[in-house]
């Protein structure tokens, strides 16, 4: 969600607001001037309310506010509430973020000077009433009510946890529980009214007795689906068990008593995210030390942590001089992972430790010995193992559901900032320092394979280079820094692009990655200027001294004969990774974009889930950081041993990703494991 700011009025050029009417309905829609429709709104009993709900839109623009939304089929669209948060119109839906706050700013220009226009009918019948099948009640639905930054809000899902449709804002609790039983009188008594916009997506819109919009769906492809969701809207709604996303969320793991942490490395993965959420569960955790090899980030997170000076430390022997919590997050560089884990098993911490463990395939059996020595536990954050979609998916495979496996097509979508950012300005940009992309970046990925494959690796041949980034493909009169540069505007990988203006669409958030890796202060146009000047976040993507590849493919085959691909690639647009399953009895398709898991059965009935609605936690890799979290602090409690990427685990991986390496490296001979 993003918030649109005013912008001058053009007083010149005009648009026009249409009042029209269908049945007994009255409904206005303001176009540009071209004709594109930009907004559509309520339902009205009569011209004159049309007219008054003009005038209030009129008067909201100045003290209004707007905001960009993204919908599961990612389409956009942009909403205008009032004063009071009443919201009091939704835009069409847009393909691009992009094309949605152009049409944002064409409402703003036109909304408050255009003329009215009353028409007797919709002459382009983009808007139908519908009738649905109020009688048949099912169970298994949920209403799923949250809040976020005072704004509380519900959704109801089906039985099988697709989401049919969300609510306007409420700005108190009591509100929404209100909201919630005029959506239950608005099934009995209101209007089901299906929108086809420009794009030729339906959304349907669920009107009280008194013309008030209650609920939205998300878009369809076609009328059909739209008025499919909404007649399973009317049979989930009366038997769906209302639940709170946030109590939902802090009761999924037993809490016996609190664990100190330590945590060395305290930057985006050990301060921003494991150290934020043990401040957000004071019940299991609490912070008692640090060690980070910057003082000013030391000092930060000692304040912010509450630790004690005496527990924080520059010096890692210092820190090491003592055992000072029951267990120890290793956040540092990846080379110095295994060096800092060996010193925390002499003083029996257990141990959740940041992938890749080590680029030194000697480095991994010796802390392996190390460990089974002292019968410490180690935890490798392959974060994603947790995730509910990963879950679901391993749970379908070993259930047969696609029969037996027989081949795994795995697309891993880098991004072409997340490149710039990570592995070209970044910490990882250079092999030696770090360790190849391909252990980097997708370690996790490879790890995915090997667990869904359930096997080991038999073999690997892999191809790939450094294709883009380098001076050869420097654009014409660039500059060393993004800065000082003529295409400092037009540049995709520019950093005031990345950081600057993706900073304000992204709503200017004070602490949020990628922009907190830039600074230690608190994020700010200013904060972040003074970083791209002179920080190596500032650098040309062309002239910086990275080696690790932009792209790269990667051949698999397991002992027991499932054959798998991967695919990384820095050259898309939208993150999210791609994969499809293969079997002897059916197909899995994982859409992380679209946020699906698919289930295609060639002899029965076909499922999709949608995966927000399988969780009620997606932050930090979908969920998996906290979830991965919660594991280990019952491992810790409980005295079992690791099951799920535990240190020997995870080397499978590892010895993955070196093959490809020696693949790739040697134009992609076949490497045996």
């Amino acid at each position: 969600m993003a918030k649109v700011e005013n912008a001058k009025t053009n007083r010149v050029v005009l648009g026009k607001y249409e009042i029209f009417h269908v049945n007994d309905m009255y409904l206005y829609r303001l176009k540009a001037s071209n004709g594109e429709i930009l907004v559509v709104s309520e339902i009205y009993k009569s011209e004159k309310g049309a007219v008054l709900a003009i005038e209030t839109v009129k008067k909201s623009i100045d003290n209004g506010t707007i905001l960009i939304y993204k919908d599961k089929h990612n389409l956009w669209q942009f909403k205008l509430f009032a004063q009071n948060k009443r919201l009091l119109v939704v835009s069409a839906n847009y393909t691009s973020q992009q094309g949605c706050e152009a049409a944002a700013n064409s409402f703003k220009k036109f909304a408050a000077i255009s003329p009215i226009e009353v028409l007797e009918e919709d002459p382009e019948h983009l808007i139908e009433e519908i009738k649905i099948n109020n009688e048949t009640a099912k169970k298994g639905g949920k209403i799923i009510t949250s809040v976020t930054d005072d704004i509380y809000e519900f959704k109801l899902v089906a039985s099988n946890g697709v989401l049919l449709c969300s609510s306007n804002e409420y700005t108190s609790r009591q509100s929404m529980n209100n909201g919630i039983e005029a959506f239950k009188g608005a099934i009995k008594d209101g209007r089901f009214v299906v929108v086809c916009d420009k794009n030729k997506t339906y959304q349907f819109k669920l009107y009280t007795s008194s013309g008030r919009c209650i609920v939205l769906s998300e878009a369809y492809k076609n009328k059909s689906q739209a008025v499919s969701a909404a007649n399973s809207v009317a049979s989930f709604v009366f038997l769906a068990e209302i639940v709170d996303k946030e109590a939902e969320g802090k009761s999924n793991v037993k809490v016996d008593r609190v664990l100190k942490a330590a945590i060395i490395g305290v930057g985006s993965r050990g301060g921003e995210t494991y150290g934020r959420y043990f401040m957000e569960r004071p019940d299991m955790f609490k912070i008692s030390a640090l060690c980070e090899i910057k003082p000013d980030r030391l000092k930060k997170y000692q304040r912010e942590f509450m630790v004690d000076e005496s527990q924080c430390f520059v010096d890692e022997n210092e820190f090491f001089k003592e055992k000072r919590a029951d267990f120890i997050v290793i956040s540092t560089l990846d080379q110095d992972h295994v060096r800092h884990a060996l010193k925390a098993i002499e003083l029996n911490y257990h141990i959740l430790l940041e992938k890749p463990i080590t680029a030194n395939e000697e480095e991994l059996y010796m802390l392996q010995e190390a460990a089974d020595k002292k019968k410490v536990k180690i935890l490798v954050c392959h974060v994603l193992r947790y995730t509910v979609a990963m879950q679901k998916i391993k749970e379908l495979l070993n259930n047969k559901a696609i029969g037996e496996l027989v081949s795994i097509d795995h697309l891993e979508n880098v991004t072409y900032w997340h490149q710039a950012h990570s592995f070209v300005r970044g910490n990882w940009r250079k092999k030696e320092d770090t360790a190849p992309m391909i252990l980097a970046k997708c370690c996790h990925d490879l790890d995915l394979l090997q667990w869904f494959a359930n096997s080991e690796c038999d073999s690997i041949s892999s191809f790939g280079k450094l294709n883009f980034f380098n001076a050869k493909h420097a654009p014409k009169g660039a500059k060393r820094r993004c800065l000082d540069c003529p295409h400092v505007e037009t540049c995709p990988y520019s950093a005031y692009n990345i950081y600057i203006k993706k900073w304000k669409i992204d709503g200017s958030p004070k602490n949020c990655w990628p922009y907190n890796v830039l600074t230690d202060e608190t994020l700010s146009e200013d904060t972040l200027m003074e970083a791209i000047k002179k920080g190596p976040y500032g650098r040309c993507v062309f002239y910086c001294d990275n080696d690790v590849v932009d792209s790269q493919s990667v051949n698999i085959l397991f002992k027991n004969g499932v054959s798998a691909n991967l695919k990384m690639t820095a050259f898309s647009k939208y993150s999210g990774r791609y994969a499809h399953f293969f079997g002897t009895m059916g197909d899995i398709i994982y859409d992380e974009p679209a946020g699906t898991i698919t289930l295609n059965v060639y002899n029965g009935q076909d499922q999709k889930w949608t995966i927000s609605e399988l969780t009620n936690e997606l932050r930090g890799h979908g969920g998996g950081d906290i979830h991965m979290m919660n594991y280990f602090y019952r491992m810790i409690v409980d005295n079992k041993e690791i099951q799920e990427t535990s240190l020997s685990c995870s080397i499978q991986s590892h010895l993955m990703a070196f093959a490809a390496e020696k693949s790739r490296e040697n134009g992609g001979e076949l490497v045996k494991l």
